[in-house]
């Protein structure tokens, strides 16, 4: 009598000797077809469960999420670390598709949202709107310097007489 290995799947529970070890636990192949899939990173078997589709389609697990990918905070997608992507003054990470909608602000070297910075048409540049406080010009000093001002003073002051 031949004696064969039989395992009891952690998934549904059926006896088995078509198995697999994943993370410890038996599950037969029935179960890792419905609810398994690999990770394209690292190569592991995940629950479908636990993993995520990049925006290039790419399946990921959770540990290849944390350490080699974003999520874009615009548009809630998927991208790996590599690929172009900016990060906006409030640590957003924002992936290429989305960065049109942000504009760079000269002095502090931030990235904001459009709806956050103001174009000075004297400079001809964005800023965000701590930065624009310090290119404002009124209407006569944003035309003329201060040198080309020149001062007269009337040193005899008027002499008004009333008329009778």
């Amino acid at each position: 009598m031949t004696q064969t290995n039989q395992y009891v799947c952690s998934e549904c529970g059926t006896l088995t000797e078509d198995i697999q070890t994943i993370n410890g636990e038996y599950v037969c192949s029935d179960c890792v077809a419905e609810h398994y899939t690999i990770c394209e990173d690292c190569g592991n078997m995940i629950p479908t469960d636990n993993s995520y589709r990049t925006f290039d389609h790419n399946i990921i697990c959770e540990n290849c999420l944390s350490q080699s990918y974003f999520t874009c905070d615009d548009c809630g997608a998927i991208h790996h670390l590599d690929d172009s992507h900016i990060i906006t003054y409030d640590g957003q990470y924002i992936c290429e598709n989305c960065s049109y909608r942000y504009v760079y602000c000269r002095d502090c070297g931030e990235y904001y949202y459009e709806d956050d910075v103001n174009y000075c048409e004297r400079d001809d540049e964005y800023y965000c709107n701590n930065c624009y406080d310090n290119h404002i010009y009124d209407n006569i000093y944003g035309y003329h310097d201060f040198d080309d001002w020149t001062y007269y003073t009337n040193t005899n002051p008027p002499t008004y007489s009333p008329e009778l």
